[in-house]
């Protein structure tokens, strides 16, 4: 349980580009954390309620849709 007191740390990760967005899959189970890699980037996304899909903006307008289990 997550109190803002005392908690331990599970794990942590370097991360050499910076951080644009950061978001916990709906089931607390993994977290999504993306950065600016080139001009086109898919920074802007959004996870399904029940965390099996990532829909991302993409260029010109278009949805890219990402099975979270692949």
């Amino acid at each position: 349980m997550i109190d803002g007191k005392q908690n331990t740390k599970i794990q942590s990760i370097l991360m050499i580009a910076p951080i644009r967005k950061a978001s916990f899959l709906p089931d607390g189970s993994q977290v999504i954390i993306l950065g600016r890699r080139e001009e086109k980037s898919l920074e802007d996304f959004e996870v399904s309620p029940d965390s099996s899909t990532i829909a991302f903006v993409g260029y010109e307008g278009y949805i890219l849709l990402v099975s979270n289990k692949t």
